[in-house]
């Protein structure tokens, strides 16, 4: 257990990019988060950070399996709550989500369902777009996903059902900073870009809508490519560059001002959110209830 908890350390340290805030969030003093992520650096035979620079920085290849360390972490809880289930003999309402959807809109889905049906349990497994198709088919009840016109979910007749819940948008934001030194200079700079990688769905959806145009008017430089718009929103909080983020996702940061969008120049992107349901799966209760969400 004690190597789950160095690598939750690990997926914090990667999203603050800094010992200090993120010992504050594992709420330890930073000379015992140090000495965590060095036991980590033991078991694993491989060092973390680079104590030569200073600040201290976060070595590239565990920058570029952020993704493959939090899919780590993920499924064991995952594993965890399965066999929690099968010890109780109460089975769960499962719902494969996607990992922003998970952060943004799902919290509030549940909690209308909770308020409708209380004593029920839910377990909720969040993982890319077509990892979200392959678990819906294999385990789960529902589905929340996002959809782009050169993506679309096919299923044989009869096996799902799709209620169209609402529709998101990928908007380029920046932090203030950032936004003033680009604003009115685009055609004159590089804009420092924080993406999605190629093949996934986030960047396949941009290619398709507005990033070609963006492409093709301005200069644009790849800073850090990773598949969690999370990331990339802790990324574009702290000054690194330009993001099309989920507007969901980034709301209340955009009220607040912490973010400004560049959209008037960059353009948008539109994203469809929808839930599926699989016909099969005795959860027509729930069914009943998100048709009037």
């Amino acid at each position: 257990m004690a190597a789950l908890k160095w690598l939750e350390d690990l997926v914090v340290l990667l999203e603050e990019k800094s010992f200090t805030k993120a010992a504050e969030r594992r709420h330890v003093t930073q000379p015992a988060f140090s000495r965590r992520i060095r036991l980590l650096e033991d078991w694993l035979g491989a060092p973390i950070v680079d104590r030569k620079r200073k600040p201290i920085g976060i070595l590239p290849s565990f920058i570029e399996r952020e993704d493959e360390i939090r899919e780590l972490v993920s499924h064991f809880y995952q594993l965890r709550a399965r066999f929690q289930d099968d010890n109780s003999g109460q089975k769960p309402t499962v719902f494969a989500v996607q990992h922003t959807l998970a952060a943004s809109r799902f919290p509030q889905l549940l909690q209308f369902i909770k308020q409708q049906l209380p004593d029920a349990s839910y377990r909720i497994q969040t993982a890319n777009n077509d990892e979200c198709e392959r678990l819906f088919l294999k385990e789960a009840q529902f589905m929340l996903v996002y959809e782009s016109s050169n993506s679309d979910f096919v299923f044989a007749e009869g096996i799902a059902s799709q209620l169209s819940l609402a529709c998101d948008y990928l908007i380029p934001v920046a932090a203030p900073e950032v936004y003033q030194q680009l604003f009115g200079k685009l055609d004159k700079t590089s804009i420092p870009l924080l993406t999605f990688p190629k093949g996934g769905f986030m960047s396949d959806a941009l290619m398709v809508s507005c990033l070609p145009a963006a492409m093709q008017t301005y200069t644009i430089n790849v800073i850090c490519e990773t598949a969690f718009s999370v990331s990339l929103k802790e990324m574009v909080l702290a000054g690194m560059g330009v993001a099309w983020l989920p507007k969901s996702l980034i709301q209340q940061e955009l009220v607040a001002g912490r973010v400004l969008s560049l959209e008037a120049a960059l353009g948008t992107c539109e994203l469809p959110v929808s839930l599926y349901y699989r016909r099969d799966s005795g959860a027509d209760e729930i069914l009943g209830l998100l048709t009037n969400y």
